[in-house]
């Protein structure tokens, strides 16, 4: 029987569709003409996020990159508390 895959090689694939998600929003905000499928992408975000709409692309790019790269030595690793610290700055920029 083959073993799944293992928790670091599913964080590289997760780390890898954040990143592309979060390019591709990026794009699609960035874009003059909006097609039917990124208008309503964006028109999907812009109601589930408001404001955070244009914060959303480069936290999903951050993420992303984090996730890969975060067994190399420089990448800093985040406590728990600095994620949420993290959140809650965001939250309070957008009220």
């Amino acid at each position: 029987m083959r073993p799944g895959l293992s928790l670091d090689r599913k964080l590289d694939i997760l780390g890898i569709g954040l990143g592309l998600g979060g390019l591709l929003t990026l794009l699609s905000l960035l874009s003059p003409q909006k097609g039917s499928l990124t208008g309503a992408w964006v028109s999907l975000l812009g109601k589930a996020f408001g404001l955070g709409l244009y914060i959303l692309p480069f936290a999903l790019l951050v993420a992303g990159v984090w996730l890969v790269l975060r067994s190399f030595k420089r990448i800093p690793h985040l406590a728990v508390s600095q994620v949420i610290g993290i959140l809650l700055l965001i939250l309070s920029l957008l009220a």
